[in-house]
């Protein structure tokens, strides 16, 4: 094991490289070699603080390698105690991860479950995410994501939400207007979050999987309630390929597009249309 490899500055580096690239894979061999790291040194024992500065990248590779995690216990563990690890990771999606592992479980009924279980985490937990130091002299606000969720709940009651009075909320509510930039985009994260997770897997706004359409004429993907044009330039591309080598030229075209993009999933229905087509 290169010890030189697991140093602050490195470890660092592999973190916002895994996370921009959403290299999955790598970043999880890196949480497994970081981990194996720190118990051959004895680094907790040996070095409290140092150990403190390791443990919160160890957190960060797992949030980014959360899809090689299929225990959802272990998923609520780093919602419930590691939260805000979140926004100290660049290029993050946090719901993007947890819709691909809901993708795994095509009972509806069992979504919504594990959707509730993660809400209920949410609402209780008390995981600092606005710093009160920045804001001397103002009382009362919330600074845990419980607080913040009790807020906007009193505020936009426990139903469906009204798009018009979640922006007038997220405008005039005096806990959200006197805090900067940075903070009002954790509160947009945190609250889309919630919002995704208390819609049922059995709506049309809640049901994760992504459907690629034609609609007039138009490729679209049909995502959680919301039809996106994927662009004429892909339907070009699709109706041009012969049916003799489409499969292996469908592949060709897939690799230039980043996974989870709406070009490479429409791409990737009509490879299984292709296929789907020769065995019969």
């Amino acid at each position: 094991m290169d010890k030189n490899n697991y140093t602050i500055e490195e470890i660092k580096k592999a973190v916002e490289v895994f996370s921009e690239y959403d290299n999955i894979r790598g970043a999880y061999e890196y949480y497994k070699g970081l981990k194996e790291f720190i118990k051959e040194v004895n680094l907790k024992q040996t070095d409290h603080e140092l150990y403190g500065s390791y443990y919160k990248y160890l957190i960060r590779l797992k949030f980014i390698a959360l899809n090689f995690f299929d225990d959802w216990r272990e998923m609520e563990e780093l919602l419930k105690n590691h939260f805000e690890a979140i926004y100290r990771i660049k290029y993050y999606d946090l719901w993007n991860k947890i819709k691909l592992n809901l993708l795994t479980i095509s009972d509806l009924n069992k979504r919504d479950e594990i959707k509730s279980g993660l809400k209920k985490i949410l609402l209780d937990c008390n995981r600092v995410i606005i710093d009160k130091k920045k804001y001397k002299g103002v009382e009362g606000l919330p600074v845990t994501v419980a607080e913040w969720l009790k807020d906007f709940t009193v505020n936009l009651g426990i139903g469906k939400i009204d798009h018009l009075k979640k922006v007038q909320y997220l405008t005039n509510s005096e806990n959200i207007k006197i805090l900067d930039g940075e903070d009002k985009n954790r509160l947009k994260v945190l609250f889309d979050f919630y919002e995704k997770l208390k819609t049922s897997s059995n709506t049309p706004e809640g049901f994760e999987d992504d459907i690629p359409m034609v609609i007039n004429g138009k490729y679209v993907m049909y995502s959680q309630g919301q039809v996106e044009d994927i662009g004429a330039k892909i339907q070009d591309l699709i109706k041009s390929i012969k049916i003799g080598d489409e499969v292996k030229q469908l592949q060709k075209m897939v690799s230039q597009y980043p996974a989870g993009s709406l070009e490479r999933k429409a791409i990737e229905e009509e490879i299984e249309k292709a296929v789907v087509t020769r065995k019969r």
